[in-house]
């Protein structure tokens, strides 16, 4: 069947060779339980923004069934609008040419198990089961595309229909997690520098005075004149329409031979302040935030590819539910939470015993200056490999608790006042050498207290 030939002012459902496509000629709103019955959508509208719009409540619905729908467009303008985002490009080609294709997706879609999201999936896990469920029926890898109206700079197909532009980065720390749990493969594809505060790929990149960070400077040549030694900004040197050294009176005629052009010396306009390179920031075009640049956020951009395991959560996606939060709520050797901490803080300080040994807690605290710099996938790093340090230091009948990235709880079980005093000198010691070692110009106050029980 010819699509040029149908009704082009009322929507419809068309079968060819047992296939339902449900084709879209109009702006009329569309009733989701009408597209769950076909095989397959067809926009024929040059409304892009209508066909956008109802493409992302399509992938936005929580049904298999719709959010993995074959979708089509019949109009060019609405192919290129939508940078190909959709499954194909019919024009006014015949249905008959997509039969196949479209039987094939339903055929893998029909393969998934028909599941309910539980109340306690995040916005990030469900679109993360989607992602999974679409490159497998699609049979696809997942590349990160360039892109202007993205806020990272780049954008993912079919992602951007389910992820709000400014939640990529969040989204995107889900899939790394993912990475590590096995279900996906990743290739880097780009590394973006973003802004600190809002993740923003769009910096302005100027030149600006050390001092005062004004950009109203301007470079100016140093001469070195050979004869006397002397070195001073060009200026110095001008008189008239002839170069006079300052310090000898005589004139210098030829480059090379006279003098030279070692460097270049920044005026500030300012503040007078002088230096010998300008300082570079990085300011967000979206936020307006000033960044160093060594204070950037860089991020990695992937392509992303199903594993056999990812594969196997595609088909029956509940499967994530369990492992995930058990991934995630996994605690380390010798760690507990705050509540039972707390609680045997309390037994253990109502316990008698000898002179000689005693129970100590010991909390560790870190300045918010510590961890100010990191953003949220970071800061998490940061604890999870402190955990692991801390763990060292224990033996099997301690415990501790982590009531906050900055904050360390430990409960030491009889031990000496000796003991203890040398744990906390050392706990101090070697936490602020790892601070010193893995931050830059760091700017941190560690506390570490101990109290006897």
């Amino acid at each position: 069947m010819i699509l040029k030939n149908l009704e082009a002012n009322a929507n419809t459902i068309v079968t060819e060779y047992d296939i339902n496509f449900h084709i879209v000629n109009s702006n009329a709103e569309l009733r989701h339980e009408n597209l769950v019955n076909c095989d397959a959508i067809i926009f024929r509208s040059d409304y892009v923004s209508f066909v956008k719009t109802e493409i992302q409540r399509i992938r936005k619905a929580d049904n298999p069934a719709l959010y993995l729908k074959p979708i089509y467009v019949a109009t060019k303008r609405a192919y290129l609008r939508l940078d190909k985002n959709v499954d194909g490009y019919l024009g006014d080609d015949e249905l008959n040419g997509i039969v196949e294709e479209v039987s094939v997706l339903v055929d893998r879609i029909n393969e998934i198990v028909d599941f309910d999201f539980p109340k306690h999936a995040t916005f990030h896990q469900k679109n993360f089961i989607k992602l999974c469920q679409y490159l497998l029926t699609r049979d696809i890898n997942l590349k990160a595309r360039r892109s202007r109206e993205a806020h990272m700079g780049f954008r993912y197909n079919f992602v951007n229909y389910l992820v709000p532009n400014l939640e990529l980065n969040q989204f995107l720390d889900l899939v790394n997690d993912m990475k590590k749990v096995g279900y996906i493969n990743t290739k880097l594809a780009e590394r973006v520098n973003l802004c600190r505060d809002c993740s923003s790929s769009y910096l302005h990149f100027v030149e600006t005075c050390h001092k005062c960070k004004s950009v109203d400077i301007e470079s100016e040549s140093l001469i070195h004149h050979f004869r006397c030694a002397y070195i001073g900004p060009e200026s110095d040197f001008q008189q008239d329409d002839v170069l006079m050294c300052p310090k000898c009176d005589k004139v210098l005629r030829h480059i090379g031979v006279d003098y030279d052009k070692p460097s270049e010396i920044i005026n500030c306009n300012s503040c007078n302040h002088q230096s010998q390179q300008s300082a570079i920031l990085a300011n967000c075009v979206d936020c307006g935030k000033e960044n160093d640049l060594k204070t950037l956020h860089s991020k990695e951009m992937y392509n992303i590819s199903l594993t056999e395991q990812g594969k196997n959560l595609a088909i029956n996606p509940i499967s994530l539910f369990g492992e995930y939060k058990a991934e995630k709520d996994d605690k380390l050797e010798l760690e507990i939470d705050q509540s039972t901490f707390d609680l045997l803080v309390r037994q253990e300080s109502k316990k008698k015993r000898d002179k000689k040994y005693a129970s100590y807690t010991l909390e560790i605290l870190f300045s918010e200056e510590t961890l100010a710099t990191l953003v949220p996938s970071e800061i998490r790093t940061f604890q999870m490999e402190f955990k692991k340090i801390l763990v060292n230091y224990l033996q099997e009948i301690d415990l501790f608790t982590a009531v906050t990235p900055l904050n360390y709880k430990l409960l030491m079980i009889s031990k000496t006042e000796r003991y203890a005093e040398d744990m906390a000198e050392t706990l101090r010691y070697n936490i602020n050498k790892v601070l010193n070692d893995n931050f830059s110009d760091p700017e941190h106050q560690l506390q570490v207290t101990k109290i006897k029980l």
